[in-house]
């Protein structure tokens, strides 16, 4: 083995030799560039201004709306068309809020029930959990399977529904 990599590095090293101009090999000279600096004296003259009085500008409040049509003609010159049309002033009412549903939280009632990636024995285990884990139920399948998220660490996979006890039961 060390002559296997006692070789290896010199053939490494003949092919760098060789790449790089072997005995013909002259280094280039770094040219050097005359930097001049500028005089770094006081060129620039600060001057105190008094700043402009500011006006508020209040808001204009319209019902009228306008409505801008694009076309263009033979010479392809834009031409708008605006026109305006009033407004209802009344208040937009406020969108209806829909309720968050519940969480229906279970516990693991097996002793180390696998955790699946789909609701059968055919698919891969995710991890195993244990007795008493608390976990969300996301989906209950026809086939009596729960998709589940672990409430510790936010994992999610399906486990058969008989190893799935509601919480506090």
């Amino acid at each position: 083995m060390r002559t296997f990599m006692l070789l290896s590095f010199v053939f490494l090293g003949v092919g760098f030799y060789e790449l790089s101009g072997g005995s013909d090999f002259e280094p280039v000279e770094r040219q050097v560039f005359d930097v001049s600096f500028a005089d770094e004296g006081n060129g620039v003259q600060l001057q105190a201004v008094s700043a402009p009085a500011l006006r508020v500008i209040e808001p204009v409040v319209t019902t009228a709306a306008l409505n801008a049509q694009r076309t263009t003609n033979a010479n392809d010159a834009v031409i708008v068309q605006i026109s305006s049309k009033n407004i209802d002033p009344a208040p937009v009412p406020a969108p209806q809020v829909q309720p968050t549903p519940q969480i229906e939280l279970a516990t693991v009632s097996g002793n180390a029930v696998n955790m699946r990636l789909g609701p059968s024995t055919q698919y891969g285990v995710v991890s195993t959990l244990g007795r008493g884990t608390e976990v969300e139920v996301l989906e209950t399948a026809s086939n009596g399977w729960a998709r589940l998220r672990v409430v510790e660490n936010g994992q999610v996979g399906w486990m058969s529904g008989r190893f799935v006890a509601q919480a506090g039961t």
